[in-house]
C-alpha cells in the first residue's frame, strides 16, 4: 500500500494532463488488490480530516477514485465479503 501510495502522491503532485493514464497506471499498481485499495482509501480519507485543503491528498482521492473505477477487482457475491471502508 505505502509504495502504491507514494506512486499516487508522485502523480497527484506533477503536472498531469489529464487523469487517465495516471489512473491506468495506479490501477495496474494495484495488481487487483481491493484490500489495498480499500486500506490506501482509509489512509486519504484520514489525511484529510486533518488537512482538508491540501490540495495533493484532494487530487490523490480523484486518482484513486478514477484507478478504482478503471482496476479489475474480484468482487465476490457474498454478503460476508462487504468492506466497510468502501461505505
Amino acid at each position: 500500500m505505502w509504495r502504491w501510495l507514494a506512486r499516487c502522491r508522485q502523480l497527484a503532485g506533477s503536472a498531469l494532463d489529464g487523469i487517465e493514464a495516471p489512473a491506468e497506471e495506479l490501477a495496474g499498481l494495484a495488481a487487483g488488490d481491493r484490500d489495498m485499495m480499500e486500506r490506501a482509501r482509509h489512509q486519504l480519507l484520514d489525511a484529510l480530516q486533518h488537512e482538508p485543503r491540501n490540495a495533493t491528498l484532494r487530487q490523490m482521492l480523484a486518482l484513486w477514485r478514477r484507478a478504482f473505477e478503471k482496476g479489475n477487482w474480484s468482487w465476490q457475491e457474498n454478503p460476508w465479503d462487504h468492506s466497510p471502508l468502501l461505505s
